[in-house]
């Protein structure tokens, strides 16, 4: 196996290296994605009270359209 790496590490341009992270759980049709996220969002809530520390920020968003929403519209 090889493995090929742009660097630098982190990459400046990799969402990994951000400094906000989203954890979202409006997938529209993707449904695995809203349960991975609805299974995540209660272990960061725990890491923040063990550690003492807020690592996970709970903020809200809103989202206006003009037309209904729907599965696969997202």
């Amino acid at each position: 196996m090889v493995l090929v790496d742009p660097g630098p590490l982190p990459h400046p341009l990799a969402a990994s290296t951000d400094i906000s992270k989203a954890v979202r759980a409006a997938y529209g049709a993707d449904e695995i994605y809203t349960e991975l996220a609805e299974r995540a969002i209660p272990i960061w809530r725990k890491w923040n009270a063990e550690f003492g520390v807020e690592l996970y920020h709970e903020v809200s968003v809103m989202f206006v359209r003009h037309r209904q929403n729907g599965a696969g519209r997202f």
